[in-house]
């Protein structure tokens, strides 16, 4: 997806705090004793989810996957920033994703789809940055 604004504001969007989701009650930041960042994202559903951050490196790429061992899912994000001048910049997210148990895995491909999600992501990270969406697989 191509956006409006610069890589330095969309990786700011992105990696920083969250209060443009309205899906998320609450989210937070912190690191472990090893001085790993991690990441803490409740949903207005009030379900915990905790990421490591794996990588960073502003504005170009920025990776987090689940560190929650007891979730029935899974998985890994990968967001790669692409400047195309001063105000436009190309993302792309590659998600990693697992789906453990099998009745979940049914009712994510076939009731819910496997990128509602991230479309749903994208459609209010572009609503932060006055753009339109057109997601391409």
């Amino acid at each position: 997806m191509v956006f409006n604004v610069s890589a330095e504001r969309l990786f700011e969007l992105i990696a920083g705090p969250q209060d443009w989701r309205r899906d998320l009650k609450s989210y937070q930041r912190g690191r472990d004793a090893a001085g790993n960042a991690w990441i803490r994202k409740t949903n207005r559903r009030g379900q915990t989810v905790t990421y490591a951050v794996v990588a960073l490196d502003p504005p170009r790429r920025y990776v987090a996957r689940i560190s929650d061992r007891n979730l029935p899912y899974g998985g890994q994000w990968t967001y790669e920033f692409e400047p195309r001048g001063p105000q436009q910049v190309s993302l792309r997210i590659t998600e990693q994703g697992e789906v453990y148990n099998p009745l979940f895995r049914f009712v994510s491909r076939f009731v819910i789809g496997h990128t509602a999600t991230i479309d749903q992501y994208l459609r209010a990270l572009a609503g932060q940055t006055g753009g339109s969406v057109s997601i391409q697989p």
